[in-house]
């Protein structure tokens, strides 16, 4: 056996370690050579903004206050994107898939409803879990519960050393934000499904506890290669071991968007057919109405596929890296297509009264599959915590439910999340890194979940507000410090600092 001296190995060691930063370091600083330089726009400018989400709508919204002109393009008969609302039968509207959000990590959305004065509640949204193994529910002790108790204190473990690293690396000190980075943090590559095992927790804890519950967030079961830098942000969402407590409108998120469009030119129900950039990087786009438009630059607010037609021949490397990124729609199709009824038959009769009379937010049925794998059916049960319902003097069931083969009699409608969330791993997080290698080439901007590490309201609208402070709009809460942080933060990470 020959024995190396600790001397040598800690100097090898050192010396890699030294190589990687510097290697980081020139890889930033090409980053910074390489891509554009910002080109502020004459107040007045005509700017156009493909997409009517919390992205676009926010790069509007910044720019008008700035005295700039932009016109949105929402291919839909309603702004929103994926905060898709319902008017039920009682004539009560809700929210079907954005429907709260953390306190603590959404500071430049929490700013903006402030500045707009929409009143916000603080709500309680606990989960109930029925699989083959026994329930789970956050409001106290259950069988699965008993079942993994160890897994929930491995999980706890778990939990703390991903946030001490990744505190550490980032100097947070302690402080709550999705918008910590460090390239040297191995979480940040690490698969969650490979964390969990490392740290010895059961595979059965990893199919009945946590597929369940955080697959709600990110809408598709696929959670293996979801970094495991997120496992300390998840917990602090929806935690396992407490009630999770969030905010949400008093009203629906219709009423922010309309006091954002007011005064902002909308283009409802319009789709950009031709996109071709002219003398001194004018955009001339035609529109499926038949008409032309004639504008100095462009936002690309969409998914990252309709951004990708849309772009002109000549942006032949934007619109190739916008088509390596990946959506939860090529590999999980669970969450894709959601049924709104009031059928309170798909929660098993022996257990309706622990879900609904407790208000549950929540139910997921797993039901194991021919290949052994477990199925999960998904019932948000949106009448139960949501103000506007519980204020509303007519009560009924208003569920959303997703991957169910159960038969739901009187269907209300669709809610439909295609193309609405990227894959979140560590491949698709080096796509949307090199997008800012085209951000504002010829004047034209990316923003929204595509152009993020994440997905997320608070971080598509910095997004957005990020893309108009590069076209000249003033970031819009100056006084608000750790808001502005964050906004920092996620501009150095688009490349748009």
């Amino acid at each position: 056996m020959v024995v190396i001296p600790c001397s040598i190995a800690m100097f090898d060691l050192s010396f890699y370690i030294a190589s990687l930063i510097a290697l980081l370091w020139l890889f930033k600083r090409l980053l910074i050579t390489l891509r554009p330089s910002k080109r502020y726009l004459r107040p007045g400018a005509r700017v156009a903004v493909i997409g009517g989400g919390i992205a676009g709508c926010a790069a509007s919204w910044s720019l008008k206050r700035q005295g700039y002109h932009p016109i949105v393009i929402e291919k839909r008969p309603v702004l929103g994107g994926n905060a898709k609302v319902h008017t039920w039968g009682n004539g009560v509207t809700t929210g079907l898939s954005v429907l709260a959000w953390p306190a603590l990590y959404f500071r430049n959305y929490n700013a903006l409803l402030r500045q707009l004065q929409v009143p916000v509640e603080t709500v309680q949204l606990p989960f109930f879990i029925n699989t083959p193994r026994g329930t789970f529910s956050h409001h106290g002790d259950s069988d699965l519960h008993r079942l993994y108790q160890d897994d929930f204190i491995k999980w706890r473990r778990l939990v703390s050393v991903i946030r001490t690293t990744t505190g550490w690396l980032c100097q947070s000190k302690g402080e709550p934000s999705f918008y910590f980075l460090s390239l040297l943090n191995p979480f940040n590559i690490l698969p969650l499904r490979w964390a969990v095992a490392a740290f010895g927790i059961s595979t059965g804890f990893w199919k009945d506890i946590i597929v369940p519950i955080y697959s709600s967030s990110f809408l598709t079961t696929e959670l293996t290669f979801i970094p495991s830098v997120i496992v300390p942000i998840l917990e602090d969402l929806i935690p396992l071991n407490s009630t999770p407590e969030m905010l949400t409108w008093s009203n629906n998120s219709s009423e922010v968007f309309a006091k954002m469009m007011a005064d902002v030119e909308v283009r409802l129900s319009t789709e950009v057919t031709a996109h071709r950039v002219g003398v001194a990087a004018k955009h001339d786009l035609g529109l499926s109405d038949g008409t032309n438009l004639s504008v100095e630059a462009v936002v690309y607010a969409c998914n990252a596929p309709n951004a990708a037609r849309c772009l002109p021949a000549s942006s032949w490397l934007a619109r190739w890296l916008l088509s390596r990124l990946a959506y939860v729609d090529h590999n999980n199709t669970a969450f894709q297509q959601g049924v709104i009824h009031s059928d309170g038959s798909v929660i098993p009769a022996d257990l309706e009264h622990s879900v609904f009379a407790s208000k549950h937010a929540n139910y997921i049925e797993a039901q194991p599959t021919e290949d052994g794998s477990l199925a999960y059916e998904n019932t948000f049960i949106v009448g139960s915590w949501v103000p506007a319902a519980q204020r509303a003097t007519k009560k009924q069931h208003m569920l959303v439910t997703y991957n169910s083969s159960k038969t739901i009699s009187d269907p209300q409608g669709e809610v439909d999340n295609s193309w609405a969330h990227p894959q979140l791993n560590p491949v698709n997080s080096v796509w949307a890194v090199l997008l800012q290698f085209v951000q504002g080439r010829d004047n034209q901007y990316f923003c929204g979940s595509y152009a993020t590490p994440g997905n997320g309201h608070d971080l598509s609208f910095i997004s957005g507000l990020a893309v108009a402070e590069c076209l000249g709009a003033e970031y819009p809460f100056p006084a608000n410090m750790a808001a502005r942080v964050d906004f920092g933060r996620l501009k150095v990470i688009m490349g748009l600092d």
